[in-house]
């Protein structure tokens, strides 16, 4: 897949502008608050319908517009479609070849895209949600039945801690809750044998990558943590369970817990609970690894993504770095750019313009300025 097209207009500091970006790699470089970001971001919420930093459309329009714009021309293969945003204070408008389209889920897959920012970074140290969202969102991407499932389960289980905090009150029946825990356990097992499977392939990979990058001897582990009674497991790998014993076993599990939910008001075992172990020389990353091993870590975990993508659909992904130069020292640059001509399209934000000359072609360079982007080498369409 790769964007012929770009166009914004009024989105966060830029007021306008109109991309004909390389097939290759494009390089945004300039100093830091100028827009480089924004522009990856933008392309972000094209294929994702929200931001990778902000959670409110407020913060995305530019101070005094009403309104802001991202429209995209995507090609793949020989196939052509243009993509289309309008995002208002409290609302937004998709379009897909001019026609709207009213769910979020029927819009994603029609642009694929893979990040690393400062904000991926995050998920090696931060909380489990990151690593569950990071995992979420690269499965959808190549499954729309696990995005589907994923949605459907995320209501169940709001409606099933509705009925919780019910019962505690006294106000239903605990009877009312074994329809809705049987549904959980039902979506939740599809959800645990989809993560596991695909899991299974991104490690595969990222490892490999892990290695090319970091050059040492260290290894990188990627275990799933599945948040099940250890009495329900004996041992076994989560991983190597079907989806009806996975769900037998959140049947189980839920019941066991049952009388603590209830007091609690909240479902407290399940997928929405999992964690992702992340290990580097067999020692977990989140608590013993260098700010470099997770920066390597982080990476290898998109750019795995990325190649899975490929693998899976048989199309390469736009890949989008963001701010790279702060993340790696300048070894790790030259070892990564290496290797992004085997990417595909890559857009790729610093502000060193050393960093172009370690890139092979083709690529463009567009330099940034207070929301101003400039073609200064390639080709303009």
């Amino acid at each position: 897949m790769k964007i012929q097209r770009l166009r914004l207009q009024d989105f966060r500091n830029i007021r306008a502008c109109d991309l004909a970006p390389e097939d290759g790699i494009n390089i945004l470089c300039g100093e830091n608050g100028q827009g480089k970001t924004n522009l990856v971001e933008a392309i972000y919420l094209l294929a994702n319908l929200s931001s990778f930093r902000a959670f409110s459309n407020r913060k995305l329009i530019r101070h005094g517009a009403p309104a802001a714009r991202i429209h995209g021309v995507m090609r793949t293969g020989a196939t052509e479609k243009e993509l289309a945003v309008e995002l208002m204070p409290a609302s937004k408008t998709v379009k897909v070849n001019g026609k709207g389209v009213a769910r979020g889920v029927d819009f994603f897959g029609e642009a694929a895209v893979t990040l690393f920012s400062p904000e991926t970074v995050k998920m090696v140290r931060g909380a489990p949600e990151l690593r569950r969202r990071f995992l979420d969102t690269a499965l959808s991407r190549v499954d729309r039945g696990y995005l589907l499932d994923l949605k459907e389960y995320r209501r169940i289980l709001e409606q099933r801690n509705r009925l919780l905090r019910m019962v505690r009150e006294g106000r239903v029946s605990v009877a009312a809750l074994h329809p809705w825990t049987t549904q959980l356990a039902e979506r939740g097992g599809r959800i645990l044998h989809g993560r596991c499977r695909y899991l299974s392939e991104l490690s595969a990979v990222a490892v490999e990558i892990f290695q090319q990058l970091h050059h040492k001897e260290s290894s990188l582990r990627i275990v799933y943590r599945a948040a099940l009674p250890r009495s329900l497991m004996a041992g076994i790998p989560v991983e190597s369970l079907d989806t009806a014993a996975l769900k037998a076993r959140l049947v189980d599990g839920l019941a066991q817990s049952e009388r603590l939910e209830i007091q609690a008001g909240a479902t407290r075992l399940g997928p929405h609970l999992d964690d992702l172990l992340l290990e580097v020389a067999d020692r977990a990353a989140r608590d013993f690894s260098s700010q470099g091993e997770g920066r390597l870590l982080a990476l290898s975990l998109a750019l795995g993504e990325a190649r899975l993508f490929e693998r899976l659909k048989g199309d390469r992904p736009v890949l989008l770095l963001d701010d790279v130069g702060s993340e790696l020292d300048r070894r790790h640059q030259g070892l990564l750019c290496e290797q992004l001509p085997d990417f595909g399209q890559v857009f790729l934000t610093t502000s060193e313009r050393s960093v172009c000359e370690k890139i092979p072609a083709p690529k463009a360079l567009f330099d940034v300025t207070d929301g101003e982007i400039a073609l200064v080498m390639g080709k303009q369409k």
